[in-house]
């Protein structure tokens, strides 16, 4: 049985017309997730616009308009590009889920052309990459975690905010192919949530901060994509989920040096890494992305083949035991 949350509609052409209001020529999947569907469209006068579906009452929308308004008051726009988006509100689609619609950027993930680019050109993406998200962590916001439609996150502290977000991890696990290992998860989550009391204001983090979010073209990042995950943190939370794409499971074409060279140039761009002072911090907060990752086993492994659905599994068992000292 599929997660409840890929049970959203497929757009048609019909669909897409009355969306856009305009004869459609072309409708192409860009991808689909536990919570969202994009589409590309492309009316016979040859505009394109990118049409996303998300699950009805997500706050999604607002999350994002809230973010780019902040990110243009803050004077970071050229750091971070965000793409806004208008909501629809006729057509069938509108009744069942949040639709919007927004321009078309042109440019590719920087995730998607890695392979391809130069060594220097990868080593410049991911310093100008380092330098968005310093320009994302230096926006003030008010309260940790998820930020609701007006930019204000549900918890006063950050202790309070990794407390409740490893709960909801641990959960994860527990109803993962991974629950076997719960027990012994709770017990080093318990260790390290008493060591992760932060009491600085809370900044604005992107919240799902990988390559695949990010748009290139001729050298350039043009856009910051999906910012669902929008909230106040701690940087260094979003800090730790990026530094897996640094890690040997990531773009296994290439080699450690070469990963080693991306974080540094990541860094450069950051304006230095925090956890050279703070490594057991890192291994807190890693663990917890690993363990929220496990979501993936029971939303969207059931879609695999069996062959990559056990692969995948191994590879997220192995890097929870890594991070829990077995490895």
């Amino acid at each position: 049985m599929l997660h409840p949350s890929l049970a959203l509609p497929t757009l048609s052409q019909l669909e897409a017309e009355v969306i856009v209001r305009e004869p459609v020529f072309a409708v192409t999947s860009l991808g689909q997730g536990a919570r969202s569907r994009v589409y590309r469209v492309e009316t016979e006068e040859g505009v394109v616009r990118v049409v996303r579906l998300t699950r009805a009452g997500s706050g999604r929308i607002e999350r994002e308009a809230f973010v780019a308004d902040a990110v243009d008051r803050a004077g970071r726009k050229a750091h971070v590009p965000v793409v806004t988006a208008a909501r629809v509100t006729h057509g069938s689609l509108a009744r069942e889920c949040d639709v919007v619609t927004m321009r078309e950027v042109k440019g590719s993930p920087l995730g998607a052309v890695l392979r391809n680019a130069l060594g220097a050109d990868r080593e410049r993406m991911f310093e100008r990459m380092g330098e968005g998200l310093a320009a994302v962590h230096s926006i003030a916001v008010e309260g940790f975690g998820l930020l609701d439609p007006s930019g204000r996150g549900p918890f006063a502290r950050w202790s309070q905010c990794f407390e409740a977000t490893a709960r909801a991890a641990l959960e994860e696990l527990r109803v993962s192919p991974l629950s076997e290992l719960y027990d012994r998860a709770e017990d080093k989550l318990r260790a390290l949530v008493e060591r992760a009391q932060h009491d600085a204001p809370a900044t604005l983090a992107h919240g799902d901060a990988q390559p695949m979010n990010v748009l290139v073209h001729n050298g350039a990042i043009v856009a910051w994509l999906d910012w669902e995950f929008a909230s106040g943190a701690d940087p260094r939370y979003e800090l730790a989920y990026v530094e897996t794409v640094f890690e040997r499971g990531y773009a296994p074409w290439a080699d450690e040096a070469e990963r080693g060279r991306w974080r540094a140039a990541f860094y450069r761009g950051y304006g230095g890494d925090p956890f050279a002072s703070d490594p057991e911090r890192l291994s807190a907060y890693a663990l917890v992305h690993a363990l929220r990752s496990t979501e993936f086993s029971s939303v969207m492994a059931p879609t695999l083949g069996p062959a990559l659905r056990e692969a995948t599994v191994r590879g997220m068992r192995s890097r929870v035991l890594e991070l829990l000292g077995d490895e």
